[in-house]
């Protein structure tokens, strides 16, 4: 089985990079590839995790002006290939919504074309052009699949061309799938003490990382004045932020404004420096395409987190099945309860350490994110398997 893995880290971020490095690492029984569009700080960024790249075409926008640079790009990359002699691959595995538009573009969808799998990361944040047809889906040449119900539920009225109303019939073609269940330690090794002192951080400050991909989902004047309160409960804190939040400039101006009384390191990290950074992440909830709330990251970057003995703190609802720290209501200055229990009682940090580690030797456990996608990239091919079980839940 050559599955050729489509990334557009500008569009699926982290978490989809993340999901691809470990969909390569434990599925051996297929011929991994990966075309990466992006820049080169993005091709590294994939190597770090663990994606070797076979190709790569530059980002949008640098190269024929009126015209989409990623598909003229990728068509000719596809022929050089092809008179090269290299094999069409049976299966493209895309990693975002742009990457399925693209595969679409570059492959065709008619007879003989390879089938394709979209696994999407968390809902969308922002209108897709890059969404199945009803013959797409009818004909079985690609499957949708999302990592949690929310968004599962984001994506539908999106699917649905006359709008949200038609949202219940496409519920039933979009897959679910478990997240990634990372190693201990997280599928890279980072030395935290280097990292910290290359940010600016002291050994003894107490780092609360706002956990969210891609960053522009993350408030970070919201959370700011959270940790105002937890400052103001007794505990000073510096708030560690991936580059490119949202109100990043008023957040900075609200710490000034309180004499920096907490600290705040805008910096541009990958999600697993960011875990190893911190000592403790904050999940917020943000809006959603259909107006309801969902958390600022998804199931790949909370699983990550976890696999790192990272606590998570956050609201009732957001990460419900989540080993998480609670707080007592939705009203943003409670955020401070859970999290100041956690620094004050060594019995609260020992209790949460217990049950992270035991959730994810669970979930390795099960394996049911390999599993699953590899019973879909088979079912897409037609080709039966006696070793793996489908697992595939509607």
């Amino acid at each position: 089985m050559r599955v050729l893995h489509l990334l557009d880290p500008a569009d699926c971020a982290d978490e989809g990079l993340l999901a691809c490095a470990e969909a390569m690492r434990t599925i051996p029984s297929a011929q991994h590839h990966a075309w990466i569009v992006g820049s080169e700080a993005e091709e590294q960024r994939s190597w770090s995790l663990g994606i070797l790249t076979t190709d790569r075409v530059p980002p949008r926008g640098s190269l024929v002006p009126g015209r989409d640079p990623h598909i003229i790009a990728l068509r000719r990359l596809r022929a050089a290939r092809e008179l090269a002699g290299a094999p069409q691959p049976d299966l493209i595995q895309c990693w975002s919504l742009e990457a399925l538009h693209l595969a679409r573009a570059i492959f065709g969808s008619g007879p003989g074309s390879p089938a394709r799998c979209a696994v999407v990361a968390r809902p969308p944040c922002a209108p897709q052009r890059s969404l199945p047809s009803d013959s797409d889906l009818a004909t079985g040449r690609e499957v949708l699949v999302a990592y949690d119900n929310p968004t599962r539920r984001a994506l539908a009225p999106l699917l649905a061309r006359d709008g949200a109303s038609q949202a219940e019939r496409w519920l039933a073609t979009i897959r679910r799938i478990a997240p990634p269940a990372f190693e201990p330690g997280g599928p890279i090794l980072l030395d935290r003490a280097a990292l910290r002192h290359s940010l600016g951080l002291k050994p003894e400050d107490i780092v609360i990382a706002l956990l969210a991909d891609p960053p522009s989902r993350a408030d970070a004047h919201r959370i700011s004045f959270a940790l105002g309160v937890l400052r103001a409960v007794g505990h000073r804190a510096v708030l560690l932020l991936r580059k490119g939040a949202t109100l990043e400039r008023r957040a900075a101006a609200y710490v000034a404004a309180h004499s920096r009384r907490w600290g705040l390191t805008i910096a541009d990290l990958s999600l697993a420096q960011l875990a190893i950074a911190a000592d403790l992440a904050i999940v917020d909830d943000a809006p959603s395409p259909d107006g309801a709330t969902t958390p600022s990251c998804g199931p790949v970057a909370a699983a990550l987190a976890l696999s790192m003995a990272l606590p998570i703190a956050t609201f009732p609802g957001v990460l419900p099945a989540w080993p998480v720290l609670v707080a007592p209501s939705s009203s943003l200055g409670r955020l401070a309860v859970p999290i100041s229990s956690y620094l004050e009682n060594p019995q609260i940090r020992v209790d949460f350490a217990a049950s992270a580690r035991s959730f994810c030797d669970r979930t390795r456990a099960a394996g049911l994110f390999q599993h699953t996608l590899a019973a879909i990239w088979r079912e897409q091919l037609n080709v039966p398997s006696s070793d793996v079980s489908p697992a595939l839940v509607r």
